[in-house]
């Protein structure tokens, strides 16, 4: 799934033109435009962009730039957890299980885990992760489990559909 995002930015009076210069997934990119308008397209979900803008003037042939903005950052959209999954399991005691897992990468996303029993109605949510894997400890091992995942990037704002839930 390919993700864009578009970078917008004031006009600055008598300026000839700007210079942009982003970054992203360890791409590092400059033009120079007439618009205060750019789209990045083929970015992946919940990736994360770094961009900051100079203005710049032409006189007699030579352009002029200003000092750059300040840094801002900005995310793709956060898609759908996909590939959640049991990757092994291990008791130590009747209330002492544990269950690993394990779903699909999404670039620069933070997580939250997702969790309850099957017969109760309120989850608990993890603290954020930032890789695709968790345990979660202290479990009843004769107990079934409902749990999800959900991607997020930068802030809660861009928060992404849950994974399907798996018992």
């Amino acid at each position: 799934t390919y993700s864009s995002v578009t970078i917008q930015w004031d006009a600055f009076p008598g300026a000839d033109g700007y210079s942009l210069s982003y970054s992203y997934q360890d791409k590092l990119c400059s033009l120079d435009t007439t618009d205060t308008t750019f789209t990045i397209n083929g970015m992946g979900p919940a990736t994360v962009c770094s961009y900051q803008v100079s203005y710049y003037k032409d006189f007699f042939g030579v352009r002029v730039y200003s000092n750059p903005s300040k840094i801002f950052t900005t995310c793709t959209p956060t898609a759908k957890v996909s590939g959640l999954k049991i990757t092994s399991r291990k008791t130590t005691t009747e209330n002492n299980a544990s269950i690993y897992l394990e779903w699909d990468k999404m670039n620069d996303a933070s997580y939250y885990l997702y969790y309850k029993k099957s017969t109760e109605t309120l989850y608990k949510r993890s603290k954020s992760l930032k890789e695709n894997k968790a345990t979660i400890s202290k479990l009843d091992a004769s107990t079934d489990y409902d749990i999800y995942v959900q991607a997020y990037c930068i802030d809660e704002n861009n928060i992404g559909e849950p994974s399907d839930t798996i018992k």
